[in-house]
């Protein structure tokens, strides 16, 4: 049976080597960003071709060719590792709000990066540098970043008016997620909302949030390194590359998909 020393010792050793700053979720989330891009670019709409068949018609060529059924099966595996993402972005969005010294230049860097990189994921998943029928998940993140700017604005009302207040401001977040039909932004709004106003509720902040990715079925394991988050933000990379990365990465990946490829 553990002793209360070899607890202590155990409990030291925890809090001695089980830390997690800022900057490796960014590379964390960064890696799984880039992963499903290429999954989508790639593997779905250049290798598949998932866009020509139909549900019934897809099952029927997968039985009849198992390369095929392969590749749909890495397909949906990289899927669902890219939903570990989801909670990462929302958490360091929330974390970026709260710690930023300037929302507005944190605005003005996000806003910039979402116009260019729309232009870039239209390209990416449609070979055209505009396209209306879905918006980019950076889209989200800009929907995000001005509902926790509210929120934080309400933050010193009574208890009660601050609740509704922020409840209210979530929903239309949501319905604004809705109306853009950005990728990844009606789970973003929700698992930011929650990271953000229960920030001194730890243990609800993660509960809450965990419900919120339940349609990502491996999302919760992001939830491990979440509990171990030391709360340090200093980074070892310049934030600006993080800023490059998104446009980047989707202009790299659409020009192997459409013309290499």
């Amino acid at each position: 049976m553990e002793t209360i020393r070899e607890r202590d010792i155990r409990k030291r050793l925890v809090r001695r080597w089980l830390k997690v700053p800022a900057q490796w979720l960014k590379y964390a989330a960064s890696l799984l960003m880039v992963l499903s891009a290429a999954n989508t670019i790639i593997l779905k709409n250049t290798v598949i071709r998932l866009d020509t068949y139909t549900q019934e018609s897809l099952a029927a060529a997968m039985d009849a060719d198992s390369r095929l059924l392969g590749w749909v099966g890495a397909a949906s595996i990289i899927d669902a590792l890219a939903g570990l993402a989801v909670p990462l972005f929302a958490f360091l969005l929330a974390e970026g709000v709260l710690h930023t010294s300037s929302f507005r230049r944190y605005l003005a860097r996000a806003a910039v990066t979402a116009v260019i990189g729309e232009f870039a994921y239209d390209f990416a998943m449609t070979g055209q540098f505009l396209d209306f029928s879905r918006q980019s998940p950076m889209l989200g993140t800009i929907l995000c970043l001005v509902m926790l700017y509210f929120m934080g604005r309400v933050e010193k009302r009574q208890t009660v008016d601050r609740v509704i207040l922020q409840i209210l401001l979530a929903l239309c977040g949501l319905f604004w997620a809705l109306l853009l039909r950005a990728e990844y932004a009606i789970p973003m709004v929700l698992m930011s909302a929650v990271f953000y106003c229960l920030r001194s509720h730890r243990a609800a902040k993660l509960v809450l949030g965990l419900v919120c990715c339940l349609q990502y079925p491996l999302a919760p394991m992001s939830f491990i390194a979440l509990a171990f988050y030391n709360g340090k933000r200093e980074m070892k990379c310049p934030a600006m590359v993080f800023y490059v990365l998104y446009p980047v990465h989707l202009l790299v990946l659409g020009l192997i998909g459409h013309y290499c490829l």
